[in-house]
């Protein structure tokens, strides 16, 4: 099985397990795109809103260089 089609908790499961894939480099690849999504889902309600004016501009670069 693909790891794209793959549950949450069956890629966790084959993570764990003594299998030499997926490995390390592919794993924490998907960590990293997971944060910057994070990243995103941060910076995108605040821009517009009232109270965030001060960080409009760093909002916006955030959310650019994230995705």
């Amino acid at each position: 099985m693909n790891m794209k089609d793959m549950t949450v908790t069956q890629l966790s499961d084959l993570t764990a397990s003594s299998s030499a894939a997926p490995g390390g480099a592919s794993i924490s690849a998907m960590a990293a795109a997971y944060a910057a999504s994070l990243a995103c889902m941060v910076a995108k309600p605040t821009r517009g809103k009232t109270g965030y004016e001060a960080v409009q501009d760093r909002m916006a670069a955030i959310g650019k260089q994230a995705v």
